[in-house]
């Protein structure tokens, strides 16, 4: 499959590791890139126990963290009966159960599309340690805003892949409706790459990087 020349990255400008690293490198590497560059192996998360993953306190596979690992992290906290809180010293304050079940939702999701890509795409990039891309036009400016509509301070950057370690395309839509509608066909056709609509703007999650030229560099997944 061919890529498009032109991408572009969401950038939470509330997020400081994101904002610290694109400062002192100008550029963008994936969890799992990072990960096989360090220890020279593919990433733990790609052969782990996901049911251990989501629900056992004790059992953290060795690797570089990415937002949405930190998802399964907090929702696995409070499976385990610890309640979460947001915010720091006096301005800390406990999550509703809404707010937790939120969390478990997520979590819950994520474990489900990994579990499937295992068996439908094993070579394609996992959620779970990716960079998420989006075509660089009108509807994939649209995508971006609403996959991260609840962020506010952001900033969408053109990027220039570099290396691709791993590569999916996908229909991010198909993700709204198995939220809505659990069903383990949606998550197959999201790893079939198939379209849930005629027209569409589809994610992209690389392992790769970018850098130089124009807009900031990306390696991603």
């Amino acid at each position: 499959m061919l890529l498009p020349k032109d991408f572009i990255y969401f950038i939470d400008l509330n997020d400081p590791l994101v904002c610290v690293n694109l400062i002192r490198t100008n550029g963008l590497v994936s969890p799992s890139l990072y990960h096989v560059i360090t220890y020279k192996e593919e990433y733990p998360l790609y052969d782990c126990d996901l049911d251990r993953l989501l629900h056992d306190l004790d059992y953290e596979p060795i690797g570089f963290a990415s937002p949405r690992l930190a998802i399964l992290k907090y929702s696995k906290v409070a499976r385990n009966g610890y309640r979460l809180t947001m915010g720091e010293g006096q301005q800390q304050q406990f999550l509703s159960e809404n707010e937790t079940n939120h969390y478990h939702n997520i979590a819950q999701l994520e474990v489900d599309f990994e579990r499937v890509r295992r068996v439908i795409a094993p070579n394609a990039a996992s959620r779970l340690a990716c960079l998420f891309l989006a075509t660089n036009d009108l509807d994939g400016r649209v995508m971006l805003q609403n996959m991260f509509s609840t962020k506010k301070n952001f900033i969408i950057s053109p990027v220039v892949v570099k290396y691709i370690h791993r590569f999916h395309r996908a229909d991010s839509k198909l993700i709204d409706q198995y939220a809505s509608t659990p069903n383990d066909a949606l998550i197959e056709k999201y790893w079939l790459g198939v379209s849930a609509r005629a027209t569409t703007s589809f994610e992209f999650r690389l392992i790769s990087y970018n850098s130089g030229g124009t807009g900031r560099e990306c390696f991603c997944d």
